[in-house]
């Protein structure tokens, strides 16, 4: 597991680690925990996920269509409950005080 990682909760790391493991190819995450100007910058929601602290929201890296599918049908066989789905990434969090399950997707890849 690669990338921004700073500010995940352990256990929430933990679990993207074994899904990384499950999924037989290496994630990388783009985003993790948020401060509030960072998360304005890039287009996120008043209410991110990214912003609590401790943090369990993360945007993957994905660089195709099958690693897109794969992680979002093994996020949910492994119960994440919180699952966005863009271009080149897919979002997953276990956000303890936002609406779940859903699933949305975006109008911007940002």
């Amino acid at each position: 597991m690669t990338g921004d990682i700073n500010g995940l909760a352990p256990t929430f790391l933990a679990e993207l680690q074994e899904l990384e493991h499950d999924l037989g190819f290496p994630l990388t995450v783009t985003s993790g925990r948020r401060d509030p100007d960072h998360n304005t910058g890039v287009g996120g929601v008043r209410n991110s996920a990214h912003l609590e602290d401790p943090c369990y929201a993360a945007d993957l890296a994905v660089r195709g269509g099958y690693e897109r599918y794969a992680i979002v049908y093994r996020a949910i066989e492994r119960h994440f409950k919180r699952i966005g789905v863009g271009k080149r990434f897919v979002h997953l969090d276990r956000s303890h005080t936002l609406p779940s399950p859903v699933i949305w997707g975006y109008d911007h890849d940002g």
